[in-house]
This record gives structure tokens, sequence and C-alpha cells, in this order.
């Protein structure tokens, strides 16, 4: 959950890059964009960028 996605973000760029398929700044900023483009938002229980990395990873 949230947890994975911040020690993804907190770790080594590769693992983040092997993870995720994108750089942590590209991830940053596609995060940004969804939320202000796309009007992606925080859920109830879930956090926007875990919401994000767990569709790029799955």
């Amino acid at each position: 959950g949230s947890a994975w996605v911040a020690e993804l973000l907190a770790g080594h760029p590769v693992r983040f890059r092997e993870q995720m398929g994108l750089s942590k700044t590209t991830f940053r900023k596609l995060s940004q964009e969804l939320q202000i483009r796309g009007g992606l938002r925080d859920s109830r229980h879930v956090l926007v960028d875990e919401q994000l990395g767990i569709y790029l990873y799955f």
C-alpha cells in the first residue's frame, strides 16, 4: 500500500524504475498532472501516489 510506494520513493532510483517503469521525477510529475488535469484525488483509504503506484505496477 502507501508504505510500499513511500519506500520506493525514498529508495534507490534504479529500484524505483525497475518496479514502476519510470523515474521518480516522472512519477511525481505524472501524479501532479493527474491531480490537476485529471481530477485524481485521494480516496477515503488510498492516497493518489498509492493509486498511481498500483496502476503502474500491475
